[in-house]
């Protein structure tokens, strides 16, 4: 667990595609970002005790991010929270969920949709959502400066593929808004490594140039 600034940060690599999760946390209250793995394997690793596990947010509705997303919601009591216009992808995913993960995913109907600049509360603190279509129809972002979590939409020194439900023509448009972005934001990412927006403008084809 790490600190930055007034949050708590985890983070776990795992499941086949070896999708990052992130739990953050502030005055006794915590959400879980992403899950590519059995709920099971995700919570036995996660420092659980003395928060309350408020929402499972996922960033897009690859199955590789949502999977066991009721478990989530049944063992821990949080909300299921998604980007809208993600039911095609969900749907998608149910449908390939066994080929991937071993089992049929069970399907879920989010309690709250997530648009842009909405924004959820953590102890005194709140995180906020950022809107960035691209990867797929729905994709989000979430900020808790100075932390930035980006989903499938950008990595370090790339970005999501916009073959599944994306638009290259929209992720474009996400990617000029994330440019202008804090220059420090740390960027936690779906998939790899921590960046900053400060190193992908300098260093990311996608990227540089557009500030």
């Amino acid at each position: 667990m790490k600190e930055f600034g007034e949050f708590r940060l985890e983070k776990i690599t795992a499941g086949p595609l070896q999708t990052n999760t992130y739990l953050i946390s502030s005055g006794g209250e915590a959400v879980i970002i992403d899950s590519g793995a059995d709920h099971n394997e995700i919570i036995g690793k996660l420092s659980l005790d003395g928060v309350k596990v408020k929402a499972f947010i996922m960033t897009h509705g690859h199955f590789d991010h949502i999977f066991d997303a009721m478990e989530f919601k049944r063992e821990l009591g949080s909300q299921l929270m998604i980007g809208k216009d993600e039911d095609s992808i969900l749907e998608w995913s149910y449908s390939v969920s066994e080929r991937y993960m071993g089992k049929v995913m069970e399907p879920f109907a989010p309690d709250r949709v997530l648009q842009d600049g909405d924004k959820i509360s953590l102890g005194k603190s709140e995180i906020r959502v950022i809107s960035l279509p691209g990867h797929t129809k729905g994709s989000i972002g979430v900020i808790a400066a100075p932390l930035f979590f980006t989903g499938d939409v950008l990595f370090q020194g790339t970005i999501g593929r916009t073959d599944i439900g994306g638009s290259m023509e929209e992720m474009e448009k996400s990617l000029k808004k994330i440019a202008k972005l804090d220059r420090n934001l740390q960027v936690f990412p779906g998939h790899g490594p921590v960046t900053t927006i400060k190193s992908e403008l300098k260093n990311n084809p996608f990227l540089s140039g557009m500030r």
